[in-house]
Formats: C-alpha cells, structure tokens, sequence
C-alpha cells in the first residue's frame, strides 16, 4: 500500500467521528462508530505487560486497509526489536516520553519523543521503542494494511494473563522477531 493511500485512510478514520453527522454504531466497513476517549470501540478491558489498549478502528471497518490502537502506558517498558515485512506501523505520542529506534540493529538511531511526536516505522524496517516516563504515557498507533495485527493485540492483551512476546507468537502475526526490547 502506498503512503498516500495510507494517510488518506488514517484521515478518513480521524475524520469520521469527528465530523459526527449521524453517527450510527457499529462495526462493519462504511459504517461510523464514535469511539469515546478512553474507551475501546468494543467496550473490552485489554492490558499487556506495560501498557492497557483500546482498539480505536478495527480491521473490518476499513476493509483490512487500517487498524488503529490507543495504548495506555501504566509502567516503563516496550516490545522486543521486531519487523512487518509487509506493514507500515505510525506512532505519535500524545503523553509523556518514549525512546524510539528504528533501522537495522547497530545503525539504528535512537531518538526520544515525547507528546505531539510522531515517526513512521515503514514495512520491512527493524523496530523497537520503550516508554521511559515515570508518570503514564499515550500513543496512537497505526497499522497498514491491517492484516493479522488485530489478531495479534486480542491475543496478547487478555485481561490479567498477559501473553510473553515471543518469536513464534510474533511470527504466528506476521511479524519477525529481531531482537530483544530496548534496556534503557
């Protein structure tokens, strides 16, 4: 996917509930959903190990073309250095601080970022970031095309049992493992 369709998607995804002419609920492609701050477009409580998400956009809506996720960072940490050879994954931060990296091990430059920040981690590109703020921390984070990934964060954000990174689960979602995360 381009990155011009992919902006045009993740604009039509903002604009939708912010325009709120007629809002109808649900879930299925064309439809509007407005997705309160806060809250997950389903009403489900999800929590990995470092963060609580909320799926803002799912999958279906958008044809397989987005899928958007807010996460709320209750403690320092982030996933293992990992790829999608065939995804594009956007971040900004709206709270506090995060050290990104992205690039191939060792050439990597390491940046941090804090709110109104935002960094594209293109498809087929090592990545990996780490909230280090001591008061909590937001993004949004987008993903396209959307692919296995919805599957992914409903697996591993089970409330109460979190689910270890490993590289067979991320390889089961389309994702390659690279790396351990950042020790910050």
């Amino acid at each position: 996917m381009e990155r011009r369709t992919f902006l045009s998607l993740a604009t039509k995804a903002v604009a939708i509930p912010v325009l709120g002419q007629g809002v109808a609920m649900g879930t299925e492609a064309g439809q509007v959903q407005m997705v309160p701050a806060g809250e997950d477009f389903e009403g489900v409580k999800r929590l990995m190990g470092f963060s609580r998400l909320t799926i803002k956009v799912g999958a279906e809506q958008t044809l397989g073309g987005l899928f958007v996720i807010e996460q709320h960072f209750v403690k320092k940490g982030g996933p293992p250095r990992h790829m999608h050879p065939s995804q594009d994954e956007w971040f900004y931060v709206m709270e506090g601080e995060f050290v990104f990296e992205i690039g191939e091990p060792g050439k990597a430059k390491r940046t941090t970022m804090s709110a109104g920040d935002s960094v594209l981690a293109p498809r087929g590109l090592p990545h990996v970031f780490s909230f280090i703020s001591e008061n909590p921390g937001r993004t949004l984070v987008a993903f396209t095309p959307a692919e296995k990934i919805e599957a992914f964060f409903r697996k591993v954000s089970v409330e109460g049992a979190p689910v270890p990174l490993t590289k067979e689960l991320l390889e089961q979602y389309g994702m390659v493992f690279v790396g351990p995360p950042l020790s910050i």
